[in-house]
Protein backbone atom coordinates (compact mmCIF):
# COMPACT_ATOMS: atom_id res chain seq x y z
CA UNK A 1 0.00 0.00 0.00
CA UNK A 2 2.91 2.30 0.62
CA UNK A 3 3.96 2.30 -3.03
CA UNK A 4 0.48 3.36 -4.15
CA UNK A 5 -0.02 5.89 -1.38
CA UNK A 6 1.19 9.37 -0.67
CA UNK A 7 1.53 8.21 2.94
CA UNK A 8 4.82 6.34 2.93
CA UNK A 9 6.06 6.96 6.46
CA UNK A 10 6.15 4.19 9.08
CA UNK A 11 4.05 6.33 11.44
CA UNK A 12 1.22 6.91 8.93
CA UNK A 13 -2.11 5.12 9.31
CA UNK A 14 -3.27 2.72 6.60
CA UNK A 15 -6.83 4.11 6.79
CA UNK A 16 -6.55 7.66 8.13
CA UNK A 17 -9.40 10.14 8.32
CA UNK A 18 -9.43 13.16 6.01
CA UNK A 19 -6.94 14.93 8.32
CA UNK A 20 -4.49 12.00 8.32
CA UNK A 21 -5.35 11.05 11.92
CA UNK A 22 -7.00 8.03 13.52
CA UNK A 23 -10.76 7.85 12.98
CA UNK A 24 -13.02 9.44 15.56
CA UNK A 25 -16.69 8.71 16.29
CA UNK A 26 -17.85 11.01 13.48
CA UNK A 27 -15.61 9.24 10.95
CA UNK A 28 -16.90 5.79 11.98
CA UNK A 29 -20.54 6.91 11.87
CA UNK A 30 -20.03 8.52 8.47
CA UNK A 31 -18.34 5.43 7.01
CA UNK A 32 -20.95 3.09 8.48
CA UNK A 33 -23.81 5.12 6.99
CA UNK A 34 -22.23 5.77 3.58
CA UNK A 35 -20.37 2.50 2.93
CA UNK A 36 -21.04 -0.32 5.38
CA UNK A 37 -24.84 -0.28 5.62
CA UNK A 38 -25.41 -0.01 1.84
CA UNK A 39 -22.96 -2.90 1.26
CA UNK A 40 -24.71 -5.05 3.88
CA UNK A 41 -28.11 -4.27 2.35
CA UNK A 42 -26.90 -5.05 -1.15
CA UNK A 43 -25.34 -8.34 -0.01
CA UNK A 44 -28.58 -9.29 1.73
CA UNK A 45 -26.89 -10.39 4.94
CA UNK A 46 -27.63 -9.59 8.56
CA UNK A 47 -24.71 -7.96 10.37
CA UNK A 48 -25.32 -5.81 13.41
CA UNK A 49 -22.10 -3.83 13.38
CA UNK A 50 -18.76 -3.88 11.54
CA UNK A 51 -17.04 -5.29 14.64
CA UNK A 52 -19.04 -8.51 14.21
CA UNK A 53 -17.01 -9.22 11.06
CA UNK A 54 -13.95 -9.64 13.28
CA UNK A 55 -15.46 -12.82 14.71
CA UNK A 56 -16.33 -14.12 11.26
CA UNK A 57 -12.79 -13.46 10.06
CA UNK A 58 -11.30 -15.28 13.06
CA UNK A 59 -13.63 -18.24 12.53
CA UNK A 60 -12.67 -18.48 8.86
CA UNK A 61 -8.96 -18.47 9.74
CA UNK A 62 -9.47 -21.22 12.31
CA UNK A 63 -11.48 -23.22 9.77
CA UNK A 64 -8.51 -22.90 7.37
CA UNK A 65 -6.35 -24.56 10.02
CA UNK A 66 -4.41 -21.47 11.08
CA UNK A 67 -2.90 -21.61 14.57
CA UNK A 68 -4.62 -19.65 17.31
CA UNK A 69 -1.48 -17.57 17.75
CA UNK A 70 -1.59 -16.60 14.05
CA UNK A 71 -5.30 -15.79 14.30
CA UNK A 72 -4.62 -13.60 17.34
CA UNK A 73 -1.96 -11.68 15.41
CA UNK A 74 -4.29 -11.23 12.43
CA UNK A 75 -7.11 -9.80 14.52
CA UNK A 76 -4.85 -7.76 16.78
CA UNK A 77 -5.46 -9.74 19.93
CA UNK A 78 -3.26 -11.21 22.66
CA UNK A 79 -3.03 -14.95 23.30
CA UNK A 80 -1.05 -15.04 26.53
CA UNK A 81 -3.06 -16.64 29.28
CA UNK A 82 -5.97 -17.56 27.04
CA UNK A 83 -7.97 -20.52 28.28
CA UNK A 84 -10.30 -22.97 26.64
CA UNK A 85 -13.84 -21.92 27.55
CA UNK A 86 -14.82 -25.57 28.16
CA UNK A 87 -11.84 -26.57 30.25
CA UNK A 88 -10.17 -26.05 33.60
CA UNK A 89 -6.88 -27.44 32.31
CA UNK A 90 -5.02 -24.17 32.16
CA UNK A 91 -3.67 -22.09 29.28
CA UNK A 92 -3.77 -23.31 25.72
CA UNK A 93 -0.53 -24.21 24.00
CA UNK A 94 0.15 -22.50 20.68
CA UNK A 95 2.26 -23.48 17.72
Amino acid sequence: WRGASERANDDDYVFPNSRGAVWGEYDWDNWRDRVFRPAVDQAGVVIGRPYDLRHSFASLLIHEGRSLADVAVQIGDAVAGSRRPDSNRGPLHYE
